[in-house]
Formats: structure tokens, sequence, C-alpha cells
């Protein structure tokens, strides 16, 4: 039993809210889920649920409830599209 509650710290330790998203699209044709909900952009995560998106760094930061959500296990989907939507 130790060597699981050790193995699952060590995972729980590596797991972050903040995710690379490859070829940095443009905000606006970006649409995030985590779970089955699809969650909205924010400007600051400061007290906020939702993501902030760095368009020029290409990084997405989980928010709030959809961070914790993530953290938990919730699968995290991160949707690029041709045109704004």
């Amino acid at each position: 039993a130790g060597l699981n509650e050790a193995i699952e710290g060590i995972v729980d330790a590596l797991r972050s809210c903040s995710v690379d998203v490859q070829d940095g699209p443009a905000a606006s044709m970006l649409a995030v889920r985590v779970g089955a909900e699809f969650i909205e952009g924010v400007d600051d995560c400061t007290g906020s649920d939702g993501y902030v998106y760095d368009e020029a760094g290409g990084e997405l930061q989980l928010c709030g409830a959809a961070c914790e959500a993530y953290l938990e296990g919730e699968s995290l989907r991160v949707e690029s599209f041709c045109q704004p939507g």
C-alpha cells in the first residue's frame, strides 16, 4: 500500500493546470472542454472559473473549478476551428 500511495503522490504533483497548445491558434478559434462541459475564456484566473490563453506562447491555463476538475481526473479537450466560433 505504501508504494501505491507514493506513486499517486508523484502523479498528483506532476499534474498541472497549465497546458501547452500546439501551433498556438488564435484565441477566437479555440474551444475548450473539461469533461463534458465547455468552458469560457477569462482575462485573469484570480477568482475566475474558465481558462486564460496566452496566444503568443501557446499556453492555456485552467482556472478555478475547471482546474480542480482537470486535476481530479476529468479529460481536457482543446479544439481549434478554421473560423471564429
